[in-house]
This record gives C-alpha cells, sequence and structure tokens, in this order.
C-alpha cells in the first residue's frame, strides 16, 4: 500500500460516482450534448468527491494532460496568482480543444483576488472551463456564484461508506466483519476520503486475511463494545454505578465520547427494530453482540423514548462542559 487508499481507489468514470446522482446527470449530458457551461461551482461537505468528480468531467470533455489545470485556492489566495492563472488563460490549449481550470477550496481566494478573477470568469476565452471547488459556499462571493452553474454534492448515507470501506478493503486483501466495517464508517462522519484513511490505518498493523474487531477499535482508539453494552444494560436498568463506571472508563481511556454516543444509539435501535421483526439485523454483529442486542430487546426498559434520549444526548456533548453528562442524565432517571 504504497500510496493512500483514497488515491489510490479514488472513481475513474461517472459510474463509479456513489449517490450523487443530481450531480452526474447534468454533466454527463453535457459532455453528450455537448452543452458546456463555460464555469461550474461544486459545493458540499469534505471527503466526498467533489474534485475527483471535476477530474472524471474534465476528461469526458476529452481534457487531459497539460490542458488540465488543478490550483489549490488555499496556497494561491493573492491576486498576483490570479494574474498568472489569467495569462495562462489566453494561451491555447496544446493537447485538447478545451483547457479546465479546477480550483480547489476556492472560498480561500481573497477579496481582490476574486474580484481580479471575476472578469475572466464572465468573459473566457471559448476553449477555457472553470470547475470551482468549494466546502464553503457561503464564502464565495454572489459575482462569483451568480456566473456559474452551481451544482450541490450530498453527504454519503453511512450505507455507501459501509460498502465503500468493505470493497476497498477486500481489493486490498483483507476481510473486515460487517461490525468493523460500520465503526469505521461511523468515525468518518460522511467522508469517503476519511473511511479510506481510517481503513488503511488498520490495515497498515493487520496480518494479511481476516482483521479482528478488537485490533479495528484498538487501532483507531474506539470505545471498545464491551463497554457499549455495559453502558446500555445499566442504562436499562437504572443501575447508575454500573453506568458511571462504564462512562469512566471511556473517558479515562481518551475515547471519543460522541462515538461511544452513536454505537450506543445504533445497538438500541437494533434492538428495537429485533423487536419489530426486522430480519437481519443482528447480523452485522458479532456473536457476542447479537446475543447482547436479542437479551436488550427483551427488557421492557428499550423504549422509543429511550432511543430518543440517547439522540438527545448524543447532540449535547459537544455543548457539555464535562462530554460524559449528557450520558449520565438517563441513568438518573
Amino acid at each position: 500500500m504504497e500510496r493512500a487508499l483514497y488515491q489510490k481507489h479514488r472513481p475513474q468514470t461517472f459510474q463509479d460516482i456513489i449517490e450523487q446522482p443530481q450531480v452526474v446527470s447534468v454533466l454527463e449530458k453535457a459532455v453528450a450534448g455537448d452543452a458546456v457551461a463555460h464555469a461550474y461551482l461544486f459545493t458540499g461537505p469534505r471527503g466526498i468527491g467533489k474534485t475527483s468528480v471535476a477530474r472524471i468531467f474534465a476528461q469526458g470533455l476529452g481534457c487531459q494532460g497539460i490542458d488540465v489545470f488543478e490550483i489549490d485556492a488555499a496556497s494561491h489566495t493573492s491576486v498576483e496568482h490570479i494574474r498568472a492563472l489569467t495569462e495562462s488563460v489566453y494561451t491555447q490549449p496544446v493537447e485538447s480543444e478545451r483547457k479546465v481550470y479546477i480550483l480547489d477550496e476556492v472560498h480561500m481566494l481573497s477579496k481582490a483576488a476574486f474580484n481580479a478573477f471575476l472578469k475572466t470568469l464572465e468573459e473566457p476565452p471559448a476553449y477555457a472551463i472553470f470547475m470551482l471547488v468549494t466546502t464553503e459556499a457561503d464564502k464565495v462571493p454572489d459575482t462569483i456564484v451568480s456566473r456559474c452553474v452551481s451544482l450541490q454534492f450530498q453527504q454519503p448515507s453511512l450505507t455507501a461508506l459501509q460498502g465503500v470501506v468493505a470493497s476497498v478493503a477486500q481489493k486490498e486483501g483483507y476481510t473486515l466483519d460487517e461490525q468493523s466495517v460500520a465503526l469505521i464508517a461511523l468515525m468518518a462522519e460522511g467522508s469517503f476520503r476519511d473511511a479510506l484513511t481510517l481503513t488503511q490505518k488498520v490495515l497498515f498493523v493487520a496480518d494479511q486475511g481476516v482483521v479482528p474487531h478488537e485490533t479495528v477499535e484498538q487501532v483507531l482508539g474506539a470505545p471498545r463494545h464491551q463497554v457499549v453494552n455495559d453502558y446500555l444494560a445499566a442504562l436499562v436498568a437504572q443501575d447508575v454505578a454500573q453506568g458511571v463506571a462504564a462512562l469512566e472508563k471511556v473517558a479515562s481511556a481518551g475515547g471519543n465520547v460522541s462515538l461511544f454516543a452513536k454505537l450506543c444509539i445504533r445497538k438500541l435501535r437494533a434492538a428495537l427494530l429485533l423487536r419489530g421483526n426486522v430480519p437481519g439485523v443482528a447480523d452485522a454483529y458479532s456473536e457476542e453482540d447479537a446475543t447482547f442486542i436479542t437479551t436488550l430487546s427483551e427488557k421492557e426498559g428499550v423504549t422509543l423514548a429511550l432511543l430518543k434520549t440517547l439522540i438527545d444526548a448524543s447532540y449535547d456533548i459537544q455543548r457539555s462542559y464535562i462530554k460524559t453528562l449528557p450520558l449520565e442524565y438517563p441513568l438518573l432517571g
């Protein structure tokens, strides 16, 4: 694994793009009908493939090699940088019929740089196409936005992230169980890039073949599944001492309390679905956890109200001075 997994396994065609049909359909139609705008603005959360889509679009337009310019606007923020870009725009393409300029993190340009860029963006040569990429569209001036075709990328679902993690691990010669795949997807917080970075971290220390879930937890510094079970059991039984002891284990280990809450919510949800006879709910868990969830589903204290209480607590964790405090409240009834 000499290269970063997110680079090695980035999408290469429109068919590889996951859960962005509202973007892909527009760009495919533009390529097929040769109805290409002179400027596009790609917006959305980080790590979901915006720049990869820009590259694929450039390739679809027959633009490649030295006629594709990728510029990191975060490190090229000044008027001088934009003037250099403008000068290059007015030289003819060398290998293609078009020249494509991909400006990543374009919101980082200075106000003066945006002003210097405006005239070129408004009246570029017919062969020049600009693709502006940003995670913070609200910081891009309206004068720039109004001259672009804006395409909003959506944060991928947890299912999509899980699929990518499992697929890439398999391509690299490893097998992750469903519980490990779900943990990595949760920790990635909506980013394909972060999901593959976490996957690579795990695979670096794993032997070829099946990677035990305990190894994944240890490498990623995630809360141990047994501690999650101990807290949930205490929560349902209103055992304050046991519940606080579980939370103290998380805090003392420097664990991610927000992630701990998500893991608790996931298991409590699974118990409620299992009670509702939803098939396959426990299949994503180890035999030990599946048994625990089955037992949990039979407890009277497992209710939708309790699930909502945990969800509310998870939102309060970031604002809490003591991170475990929102999870202590439900223990106190």
